[in-house]
C-alpha cells in the first residue's frame, strides 16, 4: 500500500479489466445494450495492507470458537473470506463464524499512546481480517472507539489505563448498549472448541491451512483427494513460510486429480517443495 509504483501498475491494469468486464455484459446481456463506460473510482480499493499490532491481536481461532472477550466493543459474523491474489490463487472460504466478539484491545496500538486504528488496520490477524475487515463491523468499532474517546477525556484516563480497568470497562459497555450496541453476554458455540484436536486445528485455521466452507464443513472425517492436499500444503508453505505461491504449482502440478491420497503421495508432494527457498 505505500508501494506508488506498484499501486499505479495495479490500477491500470484494473482498469483494463473493468472495460473488459464491462464489454463482456454488454455483449452478452440485453439489459446492457445502451449502457456505456463512463470511467473507474479515483483511488484503489485495497483490500489487505498491513495491520497496527495492537495490544491483543484477533485471530482467526477466536472466530472459530466465538470467544465472548469480557472487554468486547463490538460483534460479528461475516465469513472468513480470503479473496484470490493471483490467477494461481483460487480464493477460500475458511469458515463461517456463528459469532464472535472484537475486544478493545484489539483498537490500542501496543506502542502509541492516545490512539485507535479503526476499520481494515486494526489488530486482526490477515486471516481473522478476512471476516472482521467488513464495512458493518467497521462501523460499529468506530461508534465504539468515538464513545470510548470521549469517556476517556472525560474520566482523565488513556486509552491504555481504560484496559483491564473493570469499573471503566462495564461504564463503558453500558454506554455502548443503551446507544443500541449490540453486545449481548452470550455462551460460545463450543462444537470446535470442546473437539479433540481443537488446538492444532486453531494453528492451522489461523494461517488459512484448512477450509470448512459457508457450511464449514472441514472434513475432518473424510479421506482427502489429491488436489485438496495440494491446496493445503500449498495454503502452508506459502502463508507459514512465505514461499512463492506459483513455483509451488509448478512443482506439484503432477498432483491435481480428484484421486484420493495416500501416504506415498504426500510425502512425495512435500518433498518435492521442501527445499524450496523462494
Amino acid at each position: 500500500a505505500f508501494n506508488e509504483e506498484s499501486i499505479k501498475n495495479a490500477k491500470a491494469r484494473a482498469e483494463i479489466e473493468a472495460k473488459n468486464a464491462f464489454e463482456y455484459l454488454k455483449s452478452k446481456l440485453n439489459s446492457f445494450s445502451n449502457a456505456f463506460f463512463i470511467g473507474t473510482a479515483p483511488e484503489l480499493y485495497i483490500r489487505e495492507t498491513r495491520h497496527i499490532q495492537g495490544e491483543y491481536i484477533l485471530q482467526a481461532s477466536d472466530l472459530l470458537s466465538g470467544i465472548n472477550f469480557e472487554d468486547k466493543i463490538a460483534m460479528a459474523s461475516y465469513p472468513v473470506d480470503i479473496q484470490s491474489t493471483n490467477k494461481n490463487n483460487n480464493g477460500q472460504i475458511i469458515f463461517k463464524p456463528d459469532q464472535y466478539s472484537i475486544p478493545y484491545r484489539c483498537i490500542v496500538p501496543k506502542n502509541i499512546d492516545n490512539l485507535f486504528i479503526i476499520g481494515k488496520s486494526a489488530s486482526y490477524s490477515s486471516v481473522a481480517a478476512g471476516s472482521a475487515r467488513v464495512v458493518p463491523v467497521g462501523m460499529v468499532v468506530g461508534e465504539s472507539a468515538g464513545t470510548i474517546a470521549v469517556y476517556s477525556i472525560k474520566n482523565s484516563l488513556t486509552p491504555r489505563n481504560i484496559i483491564g480497568n473493570n469499573k471503566a470497562l462495564k461504564e463503558i459497555t453500558d454506554k455502548l448498549v443503551n446507544q443500541g450496541v449490540y453486545l449481548p453476554d452470550y455462551t460460545p458455540n463450543s462444537d470446535y472448541a470442546n473437539m479433540t484436536g481443537f488446538e492444532e486445528i486453531s494453528e492451522l485455521v489461523n494461517y488459512g491451512i484448512i477450509s470448512g466452507g459457508y457450511d464449514n464443513n472441514f472434513k475432518f472425517d473424510s479421506i482427502a483427494t489429491q488436489i485438496e492436499s495440494l491446496d493445503i500444503i500449498k495454503n502452508f508453505a506459502s502463508r507459514k513460510y512465505g514461499m512463492n505461491v506459483s513455483k509451488i504449482n509448478q512443482r506439484l502440478e503432477a498432483y491435481s486429480s480428484q484421486d484420493e491420497i495416500d501416504a506415498v503421495t504426500l510425502i512425495r508432494m512435500i518433498y518435492s517443495i521442501k527445499n524450496d527457498d523462494n
